[in-house]
């Protein structure tokens, strides 16, 4: 296939779901920093993925594709890694970006995300992420505002890790790779992000980190409810179980035993923590315990993946070429407590 002569360089989506009151604002950042990567010669679109809204935001997105570089569409059926792949469809160039609904991007952050990408020197990117001031409370640590919040401003510039409110592929990781549908839904709130992260990693594409456009994260003040919190981490564990079952193919002897002994130690830090439901030992074990009981009701269903594969059921890697890099040593370690 000839390459379209009158796509743009960059293509950055927002998927949004019910965030009308924070999409503005969002998009409005989005938009001067595409100015600034026009500035130095770079064309950009933005597409903006309505992921089954209720509220106002197919109005706000309505707006704001008033200016031409802005195009709509809708996955109507709730799922971050759904509606990234849906964008990922829509995209039209060979650099696309991603950041989210409650995220405010600097002038830079386009022309500078993309440049390795567009330079050839990067196949996937990883941006500077920082929750905002007003965000912080006493009780969190930097760990637990990485692990919770995605809060990391300085990623390595080797193996970064990933996360959707500042990151980019090319159009050939999106075609060969992609976000997994089932993944970002009321089970499996998260991870999209990071599976196709070490599958990059695993199919040798090279990744990089970027620090040089720290974007800030304006999240709702309701995720820092300690019921809320707790709820995030148990599903954050059913994640990870999602994949150390279906990508890492674990499979742990005596599960049941496993999950109670889980259980036990979370309730025996409740013991410890106290009234304290910001403890992050006790988050961590919240975790920890959804983790064994998510695997365990895994057990018996089919993998969606070979092995630290890229193709699943349903989704082919496009090429036979590709399949023959999952023969050697994984570039990933998976660290953390079985």
């Amino acid at each position: 296939m000839k390459p379209d002569a009158t796509a743009p360089d960059v293509s950055v989506l927002i998927c949004t779901r019910n965030r009308a009151a924070r999409l503005a604002t969002s998009i409005e950042a989005v938009l001067r920093s595409m100015d600034v990567a026009q500035a130095s010669g770079i064309s950009s679109e933005l597409v903006i993925i309505d992921n089954g809204s209720t509220d106002a935001t197919p109005s706000v997105v309505a707006a704001a594709a008033e200016d031409p570089r802005v195009r709509r569409t809708v996955e109507a059926q709730a799922g971050i890694g759904r509606a990234r792949e849906h964008g990922c469809t829509i995209a039209r160039a060979q650099v696309i970006l991603f950041t989210d609904d409650d995220v405010i991007v600097p002038g830079p952050w386009v022309l500078t995300m993309a440049r390795a990408m567009l330079d050839g020197d990067a196949d996937v990117v990883s941006g500077g992420i920082a929750m905002s001031e007003g965000l912080w409370r006493p009780w969190m640590t930097p760990t637990l505002a990485a692990r919770y919040f995605a809060h990391n401003p300085t990623p390595p510039l080797s193996n970064p890790g990933l996360a959707g409110a500042s990151m980019g592929i090319t159009s050939e990781v999106a075609r060969r790779i992609g976000f997994d549908d089932l993944l970002g839904t009321a089970r499996w709130p998260g991870a999209e992000d990071v599976l196709l992260y070490v599958q990059a990693l695993e199919a040798g594409y090279r990744v990089r980190g970027v620090r040089d456009a720290l974007v800030e994260h304006r999240f709702d003040e309701s995720r820092l409810d300690a019921r809320r919190l707790r709820g995030i981490a148990e599903g954050y564990g059913r994640c990870d179980a999602y994949y150390f079952h279906h990508w890492l193919h674990v499979r742990l002897a005596m599960p049941r035993v496993r999950e109670l002994s889980h259980r036990l130690r979370y309730a025996a830090r409740c013991v410890v923590a106290g009234r304290d439901p910001y403890d992050e030992v006790l988050l961590d074990r919240r975790r920890s315990s959804a983790f064994h009981r998510e695997l365990r009701l895994l057990r018996d269903q089919p993998r969606r993946y070979a092995f630290r594969g890229v193709g699943r059921v349903g989704r082919p890697v496009p090429d036979d070429d590709l399949a023959a890099s999952f023969e050697g040593p994984t570039r990933f370690r998976q660290s953390g407590e079985i």
